[in-house]
């Protein structure tokens, strides 16, 4: 297959497969890697690929198999954003459950930055962080007391929205 080839059956298939990367990874650096390691690997078999009968499948395989050996050989890290430790997937989730849990995640990033700003720099620090209530306390200057109070709130408050959200999206 020639390089003119190559592009006219597979350069179409890009959106979709950015999507899907994006989807699966949750980071528009990481989906354009995957993207492009999938190209990479579809041109190494370019001879065998004549023979298609949907490019646009075989390609989408490629990428979904290639995040899913990724994500066993690095145990793939998901993050919502640069002040949380990520969220780690062991290989033994299949790929659906992946899914489900890094929109969970970034669900709960999102309710927690919504908390005002004590509660979601107490709930970072502790429950994200891992901080000791005594290093919270020293970083912050608040009372342990204070701490466990705005700590007990924001689980509550985040629960509560995370309940009501799934309830919804269920109906």
């Amino acid at each position: 297959m020639s390089a003119d080839e190559f592009k006219r059956i597979f350069l179409p298939c890009h959106q979709r497969l950015y999507r899907l990367a994006f989807r699966l990874t949750g980071c528009s650096s990481n989906a354009e890697d995957l993207v492009q390691e999938t190209f990479l690997k579809m041109w190494d078999r370019r001879s065998d690929l004549r023979t298609l009968d949907s490019p646009e499948a075989y390609a989408l395989t490629i990428l979904k198999n290639i995040f899913i050996d990724t994500t066993r050989r690095r145990h793939i890290e998901f993050s919502g954003d640069d002040d949380t430790k990520a969220l780690q997937v062991t290989s033994e989730i299949d790929l659906a459950e992946q899914i489900e849990w890094h929109d969970n995640a970034s669900l709960v990033n999102a309710l927690i930055a919504k908390l005002p700003e004590n509660q979601r720099r107490v709930m970072r620090m502790r429950d994200i962080a891992d901080f000791s209530f005594e290093e919270i306390e020293t970083a912050t200057g608040l009372s342990q007391a204070n701490i466990r109070t705005l700590l007990c709130r924001a689980r509550k408050q985040v629960k509560q929205q995370f309940i009501a959200l799934m309830n919804y999206e269920r109906k």
